[in-house]
């Protein structure tokens, strides 16, 4: 008879982890697409009625201001731009831009960002793959808050017109 072999402990497993399946691109837990439709569903959640053409911008009145959201995609990933336009056709002042910089550090989300066809705009931008309601709502409110609160100010300080003169006729 053969002698009896001690059995060597097993070695020690680890799960294995399953490989991916590679598609030629990185792996995207939502697509833009899907972020929109989220967006959709949080302005219908809200009682919001947006304006919408094909994949353009979701379009919001709120007060003298127009709040547009759009979802687009950078570094692979989706994100909401929230955005309004508080001024266009006006000229830049000393003034207007110490104002703009000074409330850009009173906003709790977002900033004034001034472009060079002479538009001064409001806007937020949060990543799309995770967005939660509250947090969409929140930034939502701040754009459309900050733009219709602030935009009869600075028409005064540099003329121009605001977005509710860009689509009512007058």
């Amino acid at each position: 008879m053969g002698r009896a072999r001690s059995a060597s402990p097993a070695p020690e497993r680890r799960p294995r982890r399953k490989k991916a399946v590679s598609t030629g691109t990185p792996h995207r837990p939502a697509t833009v697409a899907q972020v929109a439709d989220r967006v959709a569903d949080f302005l219908i959640d809200q009682g919001l009625a947006p304006e919408r053409s094909g994949d353009g911008p979701f379009v919001i009145r709120f007060g003298s201001t127009v709040v547009m959201v759009q979802v687009f995609e950078a570094e692979r990933r989706p994100w909401v731009r929230i955005a309004s336009v508080v001024l266009t056709g006006f000229r830049p002042s000393l003034d207007l831009l110490v104002r703009i910089l000074h409330l850009n550090t009173q906003v709790v989300t977002g900033a004034f960002l001034l472009f060079e066809d002479d538009t001064l705009s409001f806007a937020t931008t949060l990543p799309g793959e995770d967005l939660a309601p509250e947090a969409f709502r929140i930034a939502l409110l701040s754009v459309a808050r900050v733009s219709d609160d602030l935009d009869d100010e600075l028409q005064a300080l540099a003329g121009g017109r605001r977005a509710v003169d860009l689509v009512e006729p007058g």
